[in-house]
C-alpha cells in the first residue's frame, strides 16, 4: 500500500511543476484514484470500480491530488 501511495504522491508533485513551453507557462493537474489488491478487491472489475469511486472523490476535493478507496465510498 505504501508503495502505491508514494508513487501517487510523486505523480502529483510532477503534475504541480509549471512547465515553460516556448516562453509560456501552464499549469497541469491530475486526479488519482487508488484501489489495492487484495484489501480493496480481488478481481480486476472490483478494483477498477473502486478506483473509479476514489477518483471521483478526488475530483470533488480541490485539496486532494489522490484518494485511496475506502468502504465508506460505497
Amino acid at each position: 500500500a505504501s508503495i502505491a501511495l508514494r508513487k501517487a504522491a510523486q505523480l502529483s508533485a510532477a503534475f504541480r511543476q509549471i512547465p515553460d513551453i516556448d516562453g509560456s507557462t501552464g499549469v497541469f493537474s491530475g486526479s488519482i484514484g487508488i484501489a489495492l489488491y487484495p484489501e480493496d478487491g480481488t478481481t480486476a472489475d472490483q478494483l477498477m470500480k473502486r478506483a473509479d469511486r476514489a477518483l471521483y472523490r478526488c475530483k470533488n476535493d480541490p485539496q486532494a491530488d489522490f484518494v485511496r478507496y475506502t468502504p465508506e465510498m460505497e
